[in-house]
């Protein structure tokens, strides 16, 4: 066994120790464990309820940090919900654990069920050819660039293939006609097209997400075999102000009370290769509208 195929080994083992049937409990050596952004105390249940581990997951490993990352799907009782865990290791036991447990489904009558899903997409799970394999400093930076193009309002800095997808707690948003968008409101009544037909990148080029700010970003997981990076931030939608001009639409606003705002806990793993993104799959709970992440960027 290579040191590599041993990492692997006790990566693999220590996730299933945190994801374990009995409802793992924090234990005392854990220099630190959140769970949707609340610190746990030792004795506490890490998951809750937790009975088994679905077959919808990705698992990221960062072999230079020591850093292993699960998104996917985890059934408590006849429920199944879309979780994140970030596990830092150290001498061969768990150091930092960093928990996200998403809503019941995505919001919305469109939503898919997490009961319902299946295997990963495959590009989540498949190598990079060696050929055209970045370093994980190159696809952190291509993957920090959607956060810069969000923050900044430059649409053309997201590396975004014009085939690839975004998928939200296990729903696909992007070139989905099963999926639809049910959270804005034409300021100037017309009539909006279902943004889910779009791709990510038609999402992004026609300026959808201009309004909305991203704080306390970090990529603590990178995995350059599978071209994967783990970002982990605080997303707020709306953060910059209340309404945003869609190109080919007109002005956008959110619906509902235009006073309520929230903020995402989020972590989203990216798949990079050939210099764009070609796949985003994210887990988030919803915050109050003032959440900062308790991980300080760049500590992780």
């Amino acid at each position: 066994m290579t040191a590599d195929d041993e990492q692997e080994r006790v990566f693999e083992a220590l996730l299933k120790q945190m994801l374990k049937l009995d409802n793992a409990q924090i234990e005392p050596g854990i220099t630190r464990t959140t769970r949707n952004g609340s610190l746990l105390r030792p004795g506490e249940r890490a998951l809750p309820g937790l009975t088994d581990i679905g077959d919808y997951r990705i698992v990221v490993r960062d072999e230079t940090r020591s850093t292993v990352c699960f998104a996917g799907q985890l059934w408590f009782g006849d429920e199944a919900a879309i979780c994140a865990v970030r596990l830092k290791i150290a001498d061969d036991a768990i150091a930092e654990c960093e928990i996200i447990r998403g809503p019941a489904r995505f919001p919305g009558v469109t939503g898919v069920d997490p009961a319902t899903l299946g295997a990963a997409r495959p590009a989540f799970l498949e190598s990079v050819p060696a050929e055209t394999r970045l370093s994980r400093e190159a696809i952190a930076d291509i993957a920090c660039g959607y956060y810069d193009a969000v923050n900044q309002a430059r649409p053309e800095l997201a590396a975004l293939h014009p085939a690839g997808d975004r998928i939200e707690q296990g729903t696909c948003i992007t070139r989905n006609p099963d999926f639809r968008f049910e959270f804005y409101v034409g300021l100037d009544g017309q009539d909006l097209p279902n943004f889910g037909l779009w791709s990510a990148r038609d999402q992004f080029m026609r300026r959808m997400w201009d309004a909305d700010r991203v704080f306390d970003v970090r990529f603590p997981c990178v995995d350059p075999r599978l071209g994967l990076a783990c970002g982990f931030m605080t997303y707020r939608p709306w953060g910059k102000r209340g309404e945003v001009e869609i190109e080919g639409v007109g002005r956008v606003g959110p619906l509902g009370d235009p006073a309520r705002r929230v903020s995402l806990n989020a972590m989203e793993v990216f798949k990079v290769d050939e210099g764009a993104i070609l796949a985003m799959e994210t887990v988030w709970s919803i915050e109050d509208a003032g959440f900062r992440s308790t991980w300080v960027a760049g500590e992780a």
